[in-house]
């Protein structure tokens, strides 16, 4: 999206929001000076805080990675979250730099969607002992094994889309309902799996889409899924009972 549309987007969810519930904005840009810009605009809007992820495109070492952060800090009056996404971004947080941010204070936690639970449980372990740091999952496939490790909560793909499963997996794994934890976490990574089809986020666009939550439309270049594929999908969702059968 244009920087125009970014905004439009984060001052609509603020307008339907109304004040009723906090609300994070992400933002993922090549520079610093552009992310400047949308984490002020977030806060405007009234977020609670930004998940930000480092600079993609060019090379981010650990001293660049530090440099980023603590210059944003500096410029906003907003709560950031640390974005480590190395997919998309090709550049990892490495987990020293994330202790550094997070003892000084300069970020108040991190979303970790590496898929790296070695990555993940490395950084909870050096943060454990700072209240205020907040270690989020990005993963639904991790979400129980990221509680059991220290995790404060997830922003995860799957609770667009049945945030039911994602809250029931994490208050039995609270409540030490150890059976129905792995209940819920196991339909969780079948779910993972299903929509891991076609160019992200297609398969979760369509899923949303056959429930009549958003259209399957991707913006360029993203291409939908086919009719094929789609109906490949409807019926794996029926199957786990995210949609109702036909029977």
């Amino acid at each position: 999206m244009t920087p125009r549309m970014r905004r439009i987007v984060v001052d609509a969810v603020a307008g339907a929001l109304g004040g009723r519930r906090p609300f994070v904005v992400g933002v993922i840009t090549s520079s610093v000076a552009a992310a400047i810009e949308d984490v002020r605009h977030a806060a405007r809007a009234g977020a609670c805080a930004a998940l930000v992820a480092p600079p993609h495109y060019g090379s981010v070492d650990n001293e660049g990675a530090l440099s980023f952060y603590r210059t944003l800090a500096a410029r906003v009056q907003l709560p950031i979250l640390a974005y480590n996404i190395p997919a998309f971004t090709h550049v990892t947080i490495r987990p020293e730099v994330v202790e550094i941010l997070g003892r000084e204070g300069t970020i108040a936690g991190i979303k970790d969607s590496s898929r790296d639970f070695d990555y993940f449980q490395e950084v909870v372990a050096r943060l454990r002992d700072v209240s205020a740091f907040c270690a989020l999952t990005g993963t639904d496939s991790l979400l129980v094994p990221a509680q059991l490790s220290g995790a404060h909560g997830g922003i995860t793909v799957g609770a667009n889309l049945v945030p039911e499963w994602c809250v029931n997996a994490w208050s039995a794994a609270t409540e030490g309902r150890w059976p129905d934890a792995r209940r819920w976490q196991e339909r969780l990574v079948r779910l993972g799996v299903a929509i891991r089809r076609g160019t992200f986020p297609a398969g979760m666009k369509a899923a949303l889409a056959l429930r009549g939550v958003c259209s399957s439309e991707l913006a360029v270049p993203g291409r939908a899924l086919g009719s094929d594929e789609q109906a490949q999908l409807k019926a794996q969702l029926v199957d786990l009972g995210v949609l109702p059968g036909t029977g």
